[in-house]
């Protein structure tokens, strides 16, 4: 191509200051995460399923007393030695339901441990209008008293309805979502290795969405929180958020996120999306709901709440009355379904609950730092190769092609140790079960003696590489790596991707050997130790429930055993993100 072609002075300007544009990228990406969460810059949310009518029908839960009679008796049988369970079991079959224990039992040979056992209570309410092949699951915890005769008292007053097109089901879980987990994997004949359980007894049609509810006692609720993440970043389809939403305002409670208070000033929004990223980049369970993104059931936990901010006032039977006709509009409009939701977004970002920030507004700020590192290997091809002359035009110089492949070829274990490190500590739980008693401890150790890799590999770099500056190859490849890493994670889990963009691109981009200087040494070490995997990882935790910073070891060792149990991505990218860390600290050895 002629060097005065438009085209390709465009792109020899761009190569001349792709350094100014790498820049300019990161700071263009750092000003858009700031402004979507302001309303101007994002949308209100609305219904696209118009199956659902939310709040249109008349809730005809219309005693409270009913309630409190369930819940007391289910607060007295607690205390005795049959247990609440038992009871929910009578009072299910009296109603006429189909009831059955489902007994399960955990493999904790990776933790050094026996078997946790347990059992779920299901009682299913058959539909009087269909063939059972559609189905909504209600659930709470068995540990909760309150929510259990919160259970039972819907079962009574639904088995006395002839309008249920599906079938309901109603779920009592012990060993929290653990249990959830091994019923569910019973009712779709799936085989997690570590679960041994009972066949399902009594089955019905495909869930098609899930309600959890978590109440630990009866007060005058003021606000419903909206549980929505679930394992691995999943989210449920936005239409299920909408409609609880609408139903919740309809009976006079106020619907929030995280415990936010609906505002509609920035701050507030930014606070909320900002909680909502750092809970998807966890992709830990907090609830029942959690592992129902794994089976493809959209499911939510509400939690209701009393704020001493809510300025009216209302008795604890009223609000009690509130909540259950919530729930009873929220399952009449999951019963007007045809197919499953699926009309409305996946993938979003609640800066509150009635705004919403799509992918296609989200995902331009992960481009721009994802541009930042393509920029940044752009400027150092350029002064690698001269092509950031001034008087150089010509788009691809010509280079000694033999000269420097030889030599790249030999520093290549340098690319490939650390991510075959990674994949054998990434694979070491599953094969050491049943030879090591306490295999998240054992992998602990050799996740830190991995290290040590440092050292052993910064040893083997050829002296050729710091005389002819073949190390800027070595740059751009992980760059590279780490650009591709961020646009892969934002689409499995944009919360993830999107916090390891702001903490780690602006550090790996100033990333440059050493020289041996110590002062650079020194601080390039610190910045590096700033973007470690494990240092990031607990500070998500930290950040997300409270953790205190000795329980640093007990949060490696969780995210350890999620995987296994769970198959929990959290640990599986830590060690993606751990190859590319040794990949980044090699540089500064150069």
């Amino acid at each position: 191509m002629n060097s005065n072609s438009p085209i390709v002075r465009f792109g020899c300007a761009i190569i001349r200051k792709s350094e100014s544009l790498s820049f300019l990228s990161s700071v263009i990406g750092l000003i858009y995460c700031l402004l979507i969460p302001n309303p101007l810059f994002n949308e209100e949310t609305y219904t696209s399923e118009s199956a659902l009518l939310p709040g249109l029908v008349d809730e005809q839960l219309d005693d409270s007393g009913e309630i409190y009679q369930m819940i007391h008796e289910a607060q007295k049988a607690s205390k005795t030695a049959a247990g609440t369970l038992n009871w929910a079991v009578e009072r299910f079959r009296s109603f006429g339901l189909d009831v059955y224990l489902h007994h399960f039992a955990v493999k904790e040979e990776y933790a050094g441990g026996g078997n946790r056992t347990g059992v779920t209570v299901c009682a299913t309410l058959r539909t009087r209008r269909g063939a059972s092949t559609e189905s909504i699951l209600l659930g709470a915890s068995p540990e909760s008293p309150t929510a259990v005769g919160l259970l039972v008292a819907f079962a009574e007053s639904f088995s006395k309805r002839n309008y249920w097109a599906k079938d309901v089901v109603f779920l009592l879980p012990q060993l929290s979502h653990v249990g959830m987990l091994a019923w569910l994997d019973a009712y779709h004949l799936g085989k997690v290795e570590q679960f041994s359980y009972d066949e399902i007894a009594v089955r019905s049609g495909r869930i098609e969405a899930a309600l959890m509810v978590n109440v630990d006692k009866v007060e005058p609720y003021s606000h419903v929180d909206i549980v929505y993440h679930m394992l691995n970043g999943q989210l449920p389809n936005l239409d299920l958020i909408n409609m609880l939403v609408k139903l919740i305002r309809k009976h006079n409670l106020r619907p929030t996120i995280f415990n936010q208070e609906q505002r509609t000033d920035y701050y507030s929004s930014l606070r909320t999306a900002y909680y909502g990223i750092l809970e998807q980049a966890a992709g830990e369970p907090n609830g029942l709901h959690s592992v129902c993104g794994r089976f493809g059931i959209q499911a939510v936990t509400l939690r209701p709440y009393y704020s001493r901010t809510a300025r009216d006032f209302r008795d604890s039977s009223e609000a009690l009355l509130s909540l259950g006709r919530v729930i009873e509009g929220s399952l009449r409009s999951l019963n007007n379904l045809q197919e499953i939701l699926h009309q409305s977004f996946f993938f979003y970002v609640l800066p509150s609950p009635d705004r919403y920030i799509s992918i296609g507004m989200y995902m331009p700020a992960v481009l721009c730092f994802a541009f930042t590192l393509l920029f940044k290997v752009t400027a150092i091809w350029a002064r690698f190769t001269g092509a950031d002359s001034e008087q150089n035009l010509d788009p691809i110089p010509e280079v000694e092609q033999p000269a420097w492949l030889s030599s790249l070829k030999s520093g290549a274990h340098l690319l490939f140790v650390p991510p075959a490190v990674g994949c054998l500590l990434l694979s070491l739980p599953k094969l050491l079960v049943g030879r090591v008693n306490d295999i998240p401890n054992f992998v602990f150790v050799c996740f830190l003696a991995s290290h040590l890799l440092l050292h052993f590999l910064g040893s083997t770099i050829p002296d050729q590489w710091r005389v002819d500056d073949f190390f800027k190859i070595y740059h751009m490849i992980v760059l590279i790596e780490y650009a591709l890493l961020i646009c892969a994670c934002s689409l499995l889990n944009f919360g993830l991707g999107l916090i390891y963009c702001l903490l780690v691109v602006p550090v790996v981009t100033r990333l440059n050997p050493s020289n041996g200087q110590p002062i650079h040494l020194t601080s390039r070490v610190l910045c590096l130790m700033l973007i470690h995997p494990i240092y990031l990882y607990i500070l998500m935790q930290i950040g997300r429930w409270q953790a205190e910073p000795t329980d640093m070891k007990e949060i490696i060792l969780r995210a350890i055993s999620s995987y296994m149990l769970l198959d929990n991505w959290s640990f599986a990218i830590l060690m993606i993100m751990l190859s590319l860390w040794i990949n980044a600290a090699l540089l500064i050895r150069m």
